[in-house]
């Protein structure tokens, strides 16, 4: 299996979402290096997502830009936001299961999940 549907997946302003991180590798010989813009971009699903009802509705599921301008709720400038923009302060993901608490995690931690991410896979290739 490659991807596993998320019934609580984290959420920004009720929308599903995905981060555009751009890399650039200037070496890849002895130095490695590797350098991470920290202001990406954000595309978020047209729909407010409702649960994992309505699995098929693309509007609320994908992030994909020429689906959702497609939607008669999309707006660029509010489904297109800066990485920095939402990477301030804190982010919060709901329980997964009844009785969990909900995650909080800071900007910082989650950059520092993002590098490792982004290393790993470089060094993975």
């Amino acid at each position: 299996m490659v991807q596993k549907y998320i019934k609580q997946p984290a959420l920004w302003n009720g929308h599903k979402y995905d981060f555009r991180i751009y890399v650039l590798l200037t070496s890849v010989v002895d130095p490695l290096s590797i350098f991470i813009f920290k202001d990406g971009l954000v595309r978020l699903a047209s729909e407010k997502y409702q649960g994992s009802k309505n699995t098929q509705d693309v509007y609320t599921h994908l992030t994909n830009y020429s689906l959702n301008k497609k939607s008669s709720k999309f707006s660029d400038d509010e489904h297109k936001l800066k990485l920095s923009d939402c990477l301030k302060g804190q982010m919060t993901q709901p329980p997964v299961k009844k009785g969990r608490s909900a995650v909080t995690r800071s900007a910082s931690a989650i950059w520092e999940d993002i590098d490792a991410i982004v290393i790993k896979t470089i060094i993975s290739v």
